[in-house]
């Protein structure tokens, strides 16, 4: 299985981290920092590990995930943010609902903050995944684009 050159052992570094070889003890701490969610372990040939780093700002945070041997996150919509979703390596198979989209290294995807989610890592995923407060993303974007992505967002939902 390919793995990052670094092992995920210098990716944000000199931030906090969890690194446990117990599910629910990683699921309970990656909870706190990213997302609540529901852990399911798929068994394989590799013993249970989780590494979490993040590094966190105003508005945004950005968090390092690499989980062995394969996941699924599930969650409940999240309202008050979006996930920026990054691939380093392996896959993420993303549903919401009964749509699924995988995504690749070189790909990214936005979650959508008004939705239910559930995230495998397949392959000794590693991802970035890069936490908006909901607000600054609509601000931002929709002062750069000249556009109400308020009413956008309403209108998805």
């Amino acid at each position: 299985m390919p793995q990052s050159s670094d092992g995920g052992t210098t990716v944000l570094a000199n931030h906090p981290y969890v690194d446990s070889g117990d599910a629910e003890t990683a699921r309970t701490r990656i909870s706190r920092l990213l997302i609540a969610h529901d852990l399911e372990v798929h068994r394989g040939l590799l013993p249970f590990r989780a590494v979490h780093r993040h590094a966190a700002l105003a508005t945004v945070s950005l968090h390092y995930v690499r989980y062995e041997p394969e996941v699924t996150m599930t969650w409940a919509a999240p309202r008050r943010f979006h996930l920026l979703t990054i691939p380093i390596s392996g896959l993420c198979r993303i549903g919401t609902g009964r749509k699924r989209v995988e995504v690749e290294p070189g790909q990214c995807v936005v979650f959508d903050a008004t939705m239910a989610h559930r995230l495998d890592l397949i392959g000794n995923c590693e991802a970035l995944l890069v936490k908006i407060r909901a607000t600054a993303l609509v601000d931002r974007a929709g002062g750069a684009i000249q556009f109400d992505l308020r009413r956008a967002v309403a209108q998805d939902a």
